[in-house]
């Protein structure tokens, strides 16, 4: 289905409006339903990108500030997505010992466990979420790649 099919519009000025919108209702979508996923499993998307960090760097220790500049929504606040998984017990917190006021993060068995069980269907997810051949999404995250470096 076009865009235009799917927010029932007439057109767009230019083509780089029709990009733009087309990209951001896709993008919504896709984390719609990315949410709806993870929710099974008692998570929302940016805990589990939190997690995902925290198992990239394991065994050693995070420092929030680190963590949030490698979320995928710049924005998100950690110190609230962190509260909600740490109740879980998927992560673990401890002060720096040369400065008290940084906080440095690690993953429990507990959380590497609850990824590990997340992989595997998150593969059959996004194969459902993303119906194209190797060929074209390499295309894809090319152009992506390129229109993010002129932002």
């Amino acid at each position: 289905m076009s865009i235009e099919k799917d927010i029932k519009s007439k057109g767009f000025l230019i083509s780089q409006e029709k990009v733009y919108v087309n990209l951001i209702f896709t993008g919504f979508r896709l984390y719609a339903n990315s949410n709806q996923f993870f929710k099974t499993y008692g998570l929302t998307e940016p805990q589990y990108n939190f997690l995902r960090i925290l198992r990239g760097s394991f065994p050693s220790k995070m420092e929030m500030q680190n963590i949030q500049s490698r979320m995928l929504q710049p924005y998100s606040n950690t110190t609230r997505l962190l509260a909600g998984i740490s109740v879980e017990k998927l992560v673990r917190t401890s002060a720096d010992s040369k400065d008290k006021r940084v906080r440095l993060c690690m993953i429990t068995a507990k959380g590497l466990r609850l990824l590990e069980e997340i992989d595997t269907s998150l593969k059959e997810h996004c194969n459902a979420q993303i119906q194209l051949t190797e060929a074209e999404m390499t295309t894809l995250n090319h152009l992506i790649d390129k229109l993010r470096a002129a932002l």
